[in-house]
């Protein structure tokens, strides 16, 4: 008998057969999940799309305003300042929000302690910090050629992509795989221009090859392309370890089959790697390759369950059913993320001393950097005058040093907003590769904004208004709409995978 409903399964699987055997009907009390306990309510819906919007929006500033930002900050200070700055607020930032929420919620000290063991928020820090660093000091006076810079992100989706055929614990279904490769398309669309176009970089059109390439040989540039790849993987592998780590420390929930013929192959698969990673039993086996007489003893020793739930065969693991009070919360995993990003960054001051690596020289002039930079984010104009006047240069201090202030505020606001958006992404989503092409529609969106405006090449970091048709307006646009159709039918299939469930 039980033989007869295997093949009967492995047939309709095959076939594309729904499976109908009346799934809203079962008791909860046997692992499997009742009719109104969907976890596609309104609810989860509209904090789905809040939050991929937020993440949306966020990293579209941070994409426009970091070339702004070490722009103006070069001027004064060097890119080191900007990491730190960046860093030590946005850690303060973390840590007071942390405090305030541990009052209102589980206590201060639940709330400040590590998500994870501390062996892997240091790791994952230590990647992390690494990959902020070496992005920050390649784009900075024009290692990276500029008319790389931004067409190169797109690489952290194919990156991410990568880590899941080799790093999963959770297996996508076909379909979020498709169209995932969907919007490495519509991003390869969007991005084509601007790597061949080596005369146009943010709107500017260049005159000279220093306004483009700075004052770097084309060795240098080759150097600092490679290590500005290695670190946008370094930064997709970061999410690809949260989310491994997320899905072990969770509380899996074991529910339904699929609805189609597409999620119901790719389940199958899912299921048996998911097997293969736990250790306590929530269901019965989802096919038996082994003698028969194994089988049957296996499945009396591990599951005690009803004859109705032993032919429910089809399962997947959905944390998205789990107690929300169980599963990590955003809040403490940025923090910790960053404290260890910030001792990273204390760390590695000494490169700012090497000429080939940072601005100084020595000490003496890393510590005047530093300094003068710093005066700048904190609105220091009259200690920067005295200064400068003491150096003997001629320079429009107020102008040059109060655009340091106006990029660097909204991009530490957007980049917090972007670390609790995409931690809190994941943790809904449970995946890697959707959390950064959610991310990646900046991109698209940075081209639009660079063909309305453009930043002068005479004052550092300033905006100018400057419309032009041109044709890297018409690949961001025709790259966007691919882009948001791969998203669409990536949050479809998502929906769809758990309103099956």
């Amino acid at each position: 008998m039980e033989d007869v409903e295997r093949e009967d399964l492995l047939i309709r699987a095959s076939s594309g057969i729904e499976l109908t055997d009346n799934e809203d009907s079962f008791d909860g009390t046997k692992g499997s999940v009742l009719g109104e306990n969907k976890t596609n309510s309104f609810y989860d819906k509209v904090q789905f799309i809040c939050i991929g919007l937020l993440l949306c929006c966020s990293s579209t500033a941070i994409i426009i305003l970091l070339p702004l930002y070490l722009e103006a900050v070069d001027f004064h200070g060097d890119a080191y300042t900007a990491i730190i700055f960046t860093c030590f607020s946005t850690t303060l930032g973390l840590f007071v929000v942390s405090c305030i929420a541990g009052r209102l919620r589980n206590g201060l000290r639940s709330s400040l302690m590590p998500p994870f063991a501390f062996s892997f928020v240091l790791r994952t820090g230590v990647i992390y910090g690494l990959s902020c660093f070496l992005v920050i000091y390649s784009l900075e006076r024009k290692k990276v050629v500029c008319h790389l810079q931004d067409p190169i992100k797109m690489i952290v989706l194919i990156f991410s992509l990568f880590y899941y055929f080799f790093f999963c614990r959770k297996m996508m279904s076909l379909e979020k795989i498709l169209w995932s490769s969907l919007v490495i398309i519509g991003l390869f669309i969007t991005v084509d221009y601007g790597l061949c176009d080596e005369f146009l970089c943010r709107g500017n059109e260049r005159k000279n090859r220093n306004e483009d390439a700075g004052d770097w040989s084309w060795q240098s540039h080759v150097v600092w392309t490679l290590v500005y790849v290695v670190a946008l993987a370094l930064w997709s592998l970061t999410y690809t370890l949260l989310e491994g780590h997320l899905l072990m420390s969770g509380d899996f929930t074991y529910v339904g089959p699929g609805c189609s013929r597409l999620l119901t192959v790719s389940r199958l698969v899912s299921t048996r790697d998911i097997h293969s990673h736990s250790t306590t039993c929530h269901s019965c086996p989802l096919l038996n390759n082994t003698d028969e007489s194994q089988g049957i003893s296996s499945e009396q020793e591990q599951c005690t369950s009803s004859p109705t739930r032993q032919r429910r065969q089809i399962t997947y693991v959905s944390q998205q059913d789990s107690d929300s009070d169980v599963r990590p919360k955003a809040l403490p995993i940025a923090l910790w993320l960053h404290l260890i990003t910030l001792v990273v960054a204390l760390a590695l001051c000494w490169t700012d001393m090497i000429s080939v690596l940072g601005k100084g020289s020595s000490a003496d002039e890393f510590l005047n950097l530093t300094r003068n930079g710093l005066y700048c984010h904190f609105g220091g104009h009259d200690k920067m005058a005295h200064n400068m006047s003491n150096e003997g240069m001629s320079t429009s201090i107020y102008d040059t040093c109060h655009q340091v202030a106006i990029y660097a505020w909204p991009f530490l606001f957007a980049y917090i907003l972007f670390v609790l958006s995409s931690v809190q992404f994941l943790i809904m989503t449970e995946s890697a590769v959707f959390t950064v092409a959610v991310s990646t529609i900046a991109l698209p969106l940075a081209g639009i904004w660079w063909s309305l405006f453009r930043m002068t090449a005479s004052t550092p970091g300033l905006l100018e208004w400057f419309p032009a048709a041109t044709g890297g307006l018409v690949c961001s646009v025709f790259g966007l709409l691919i882009v948001l159709s791969g998203m669409v039918l990536l949050c479809k299939a998502h929906f769809k995978e758990f309103r099956c469930g």
